[in-house]
């Protein structure tokens, strides 16, 4: 896992410079807004659910295998990139709304609204991708999780 993150940044920003070519051109701004708006949704519910995510795990903190987890610093590794992801959707959540007011076309051929389109939109992709090692660890802990006491 050492080399994923690099590989998620290269990625986004490799495609946030492929889109800027395809947004500064080709898109109106009533498509890129609705484009913006629909990012900022995305961004928003998966920031929510991350949160939540964040609530269970502080719900089953008290079991076994948690505490295994944080003897041996795994839990503290997943709660890292829990907030690490966190922070890069709310960075998503917050280019795709300044998309909302950036003027849609200018003078040259440079449209500020389809960059930031494309930043919102590489940001976006790169959540994601860190969303993955995340899930997979929060699935194992979920997954392997047993009941302390009598079930009642």
């Amino acid at each position: 896992m050492g080399l994923f993150r690099p590989a998620a940044l290269g990625s986004a920003l490799l495609f946030g410079a492929v889109l800027s070519r395809v947004c500064g051109v080709e898109l109106s701004g009533e498509t890129a807004r609705a484009t913006a708006g629909s990012l900022m949704g995305a961004n928003a519910t998966l920031l929510g659910f991350l949160v939540s995510a964040g609530a269970l795990l502080y719900a089953v903190s008290a079991t076994t295998l948690a505490q295994n987890l944080m003897r041996t610093g795994h839990f503290r590794n997943l709660l890292r990139d829990l907030f690490v992801d966190a922070g890069a959707f709310l960075l998503a959540l917050l280019a795709s709304l300044l998309c909302m007011f950036l003027p849609a076309s200018t003078a040259d051929a440079l449209s500020p609204l389809g960059y930031g389109l494309a930043v919102a939109a590489a940001l976006t992709l790169l959540s994601i991708l860190l969303l993955l090692p995340v899930g997979r660890k929060l699935w194992l802990l979920l997954s392997n999780l047993s009941p302390t006491g009598p079930i009642v």
